[in-house]
């Protein structure tokens, strides 16, 4: 049957839809109309192969290697490498976003898309020296990759003459082209000539020739690798990602490097934090990452043998944390870990973007600051994804509620009055009411603005622009005198009322009077003329100094601001503290503001249930809406 390929799954293989149901065909692209034939199907899916090509996609190119479409290994090489990263970004933004997490991240390309792999795993089945092919346990013989380096492909060549019957080899090569080749069989192994570069040959776990280890060098950092602990396999890519890591460090900063290997990132961040500690459950690995901080003079990181699971289980201290978990992602123990101890940055890598979604939703008190896709795979549909994490100001408010005595919404409230005011100290105003706190920060604004008129020298020292002074000259002069309805604090208050804001409640969604100063309206009445923004409305009103009355106003659009959005929430909670509404994981997702509420001290359902929903706030229009998402135990 005749279909047009529309996109690309997960796993690289083209989708189409065929009576409406999702059918997935391996080696086609977007765009293709192809002949496919159905050869399994499934109650909610397809599977189909590719019969021939009818018209090709304008994707589509040729794929250099002659094995593509047999084997199991590179499914992208009909694209174009700049498709094929776009593909993986998409793929990987479209299920955080599925997940409820919004990032963009930055691209980490491959200089050196081909030949770029320092390790492969060969199969041998009676004689066939291959890989797997696709979704199978039969072996296609392979003579060269086209992903490996040369000196790899050179070894191939030798491995045949090894009279290897059924087994597994693993081909591994450093910096300097040297080899490491890694048997596993039964069979009697025939050793040929051995090629100088060839640094050690292990079979079954045993050394037979050289050493079973060598070097390798990355951003002039020296690593010793055993032939069974893990290292990136692709060199170009892992020098960028080790400069991120190191950039991620400041130089007070103690580090936990989770799952640490032979220490290529606790290393590399090493060179600028104050100490670093690894743990890695492969005990040669933990040897290689010791004697590599000897050899590279790194005296501040020490590496542990242990499951990152029995974490607990260690005394440490540290600021920030990095992991680089195995595709299963982090355990139940360490999310717990990292919950209890509250790190105030996270650096997460993964080669499983699946599981690092499910992990980062778990991990709610923290938000993810920056994000990269790093092309460690070119040409096959892993793809590596990098996440910076730092803990959310709310938690940051509540330690500093604890430390205070206060509670956190006023931390919040004193947060915000400390980052305008910097010449004011929180511990001279943790104390006080809203209205004294108000005065102390009006009675430091005045005295930076005298310092600042003091060193100024204008030939109009009377027409500046004190707010609590009308400005307009002589024809003011006349409302300064006569009687006053109200002052400008009310008539704040009033423009504040005329759009259903409150002052001086007590609620976390008041806000302060909105300045005012006498002016004339455009019939010459004495009036105040108050602005002020307010959830979607930006707002002049000119009321009469004399009865109170609204003379004119003029209101413009605007769109509400993150700490609206909270507010319309806690109105539909019906709560007025901010400690009563656990609003978390808030997305700007440009139209509208997502958050996470857990509705803490909400009525329960006629089940007796209460729970967790997201919330939608329009940014327009601060319309709300908002989805049971579970059941809060």
């Amino acid at each position: 049957m005749k279909v047009e390929i529309v996109k690309l799954d997960d796993f690289g293989r083209g989708i189409c839809f065929v009576n409406d149901k999702v059918t997935f065909v391996p080696n086609t692209v977007p765009g293709d109309i192809a002949n496919i034939k159905i050869i399994k199907e499934h109650k909610k899916y397809n599977e189909a192969i590719l019969v021939d090509l009818v018209n090709p996609s304008s994707n589509r190119k040729d794929a250099l290697c002659p094995y593509f479409g047999i084997c199991g290994g590179c499914t992208l090489q009909t694209l174009s490498y700049e498709k094929g990263i776009d593909y993986k970004k998409e793929k990987v933004i479209n299920y955080f976003k599925k997940m409820g997490l919004i990032i963009n991240p930055s691209l980490i390309t491959n200089d050196t898309p081909y030949n770029y792999r320092n390790k492969i795993t060969l199969k041998v089945v009676n004689g066939v020296i291959g890989y797997f092919k696709l979704n199978s346990h039969s072996v296609v013989e392979i003579k060269k990759c086209i992903l490996s380096e040369d000196c790899i492909n050179d070894v191939i060549n030798i491995i045949s003459n090894m009279k290897i019957i059924n087994g597994e080899v693993i081909i591994r090569c450093n910096y300097k082209s040297e080899i490491l080749i890694i048997i596993n069989s039964k069979d009697k192994i025939n050793i040929p000539n051995i090629n100088e570069n060839i640094k050690g040959i292990i079979i079954n776990d045993k050394v037979i020739y050289g050493d079973n280890y060598f070097y390798e060098e990355i951003n002039d950092i020296k690593y010793k690798v055993s032939y069974k602990a893990f290292f990136q396999v692709n060199r170009n890519v892992a020098s960028k990602m080790f400069k991120l890591v190191e950039d991620f460090t400041n130089n007070n900063d103690c580090v936990l490097d989770l799952y640490s290997g032979v220490g290529t990132l606790g290393l590399s961040v090493s060179q600028k934090a104050k100490n670093v500690l690894g743990v890695e459950i492969n005990k040669d690995a933990v040897d290689n990452a010791n004697q590599n901080a000897l050899i590279n003079n790194l005296n501040n990181a020490k590496f542990i043998y242990s499951d990152a699971s029995n974490i607990k289980n260690i005394d440490v201290a540290f600021n920030k944390l990095i992991v680089d978990p195995p595709r299963a992602g982090l355990s139940r123990e360490v999310i717990d870990f990292i919950k209890f101890k509250l790190p105030d940055e996270i650096m997460y890598i993964s080669c499983d973007y699946h599981t690092q979604a499910r992990d980062l939703k778990l991990l709610d008190s923290y938000e993810i600051i920056d994000s990269y896709i790093c092309d460690l795979f070119s040409y096959t549909y892993h793809v590596e994804c990098i996440c910076f994490l730092r803990k959310r100001r709310w938690f940051n408010l509540k330690k500093i509620a604890e430390d205070l005595g206060i509670t956190p919404a006023k931390a919040s409230y004193l947060e915000e009055v400390i980052s305008k005011n910097p010449d004011v100290k929180i511990e001279d105003i943790k104390d006080k009411s809203v209205r004294e706190i108000e005065e102390v920060t009006k009675e430091n604004t005045d005295k930076n603005e005298d310092a600042t008129n003091n060193t100024t020298t204008t030939n109009n020292n009377n027409n500046n622009n004190n707010n609590n002074k009308p400005s307009g000259g002589n024809s003011l002069q006349k409302c300064e005198k006569k009687a006053k309805a109200l002052n400008n604090e009310e008539a704040g208050k009033k423009a504040a009322s005329l759009q259903g804001a409150t002052v001086g409640t007590g609620s976390y969604c008041d806000i302060l009077p909105p300045e005012s100063v006498l002016a004339l309206s455009s019939n010459g009445t004495c009036a105040y003329k108050v602005s002020f923004e307010y959830m979607t409305n930006k707002c002049v009103y000119y009321i009469s100094m004399e009865n109170g009355e609204v003379l004119s106003s003029n209101c413009t659009h605007k769109n509400i601001t993150e700490g609206e959005h909270q507010c319309i929430i806690m109105k539909d909670l019906g709560v007025t503290k901010r400690e009563m509404a656990y609003i978390y994981d808030t997305v700007d997702n440009g139209n509208e503001y997502t958050s996470r509420v857990e509705d803490v001290y909400g009525t329960p359902d006629a089940e007796g249930k209460t729970y967790v929903y997201r919330y939608h706030v329009s940014k327009s229009t601060g319309a709300l809406t908002k989805e049971k998402m579970y059941e809060l135990k």
